[in-house]
């Protein structure tokens, strides 16, 4: 059986991660371990708008 890698901030990328589990490289638990040390972030987003113009 293969050892369980740490996450690594440079590889986290949904299809990294979706692969890396079926694999079985990392497991749900290590996942949610380390979505839970994420910071809380979302002060620091700031909402815009976008307006489209229809070609015609």
């Amino acid at each position: 059986m293969k050892k369980k890698e740490p996450l690594d901030d440079k590889i986290i990328d949904k299809r990294v991660i979706e692969k890396k589990l079926r694999t079985g490289d990392i497991t749900e638990e290590q996942l949610n371990e380390y979505l839970d040390k994420l910071p809380d972030v979302s002060d620091n987003a700031e909402e815009f708008v976008i307006e489209l113009e229809n070609e015609k």
